[in-house]
């Protein structure tokens, strides 16, 4: 069997609205600039079917900003309240089923801004 691996990272760009839904159907390794407060990220229903898994390469513009997550996601560590200005953060999803409380999620900071 050979392994599904896609090396590519999916630029999903600029997202200031209310939510973002991240799907791992388009792609393993995703990158999102927050341009807002509060842009809420959830993974549910058919994106969250067991077994995908996703990275997600947060940056920002303008900020610092406020993060909102699913507050259903299980967490590896401490829930992240914010982005730091010139910080990247690294959101990784891993579903083990088609609920939000079927999303074990994990954060780390890249950057601090200096």
């Amino acid at each position: 069997m050979t392994p599904n691996v896609d090396p590519k990272i999916t630029d999903i760009g600029a997202q200031s609205g209310a939510g973002y839904a991240i799907d791992p159907r388009h792609g393993g390794i995703q990158k999102i600039e927050l341009g807002a407060d509060d842009v809420t990220l959830s993974m549910t229903g058919l994106s969250a079917a067991a077994g995908r898994s996703v990275t997600v390469i947060l940056t920002e513009s303008g900020g610092p900003w406020d993060l909102d997550f699913d507050t259903d996601w299980l967490w590896v560590g401490s829930y992240p309240t914010e982005l730091a200005s010139g910080a990247v953060g690294m959101l990784v999803l891993q579903a083990v089923g088609a609920a939000g409380t079927d999303v074990i999620a994990s954060y780390q900071v890249l950057g601090d801004g200096t």
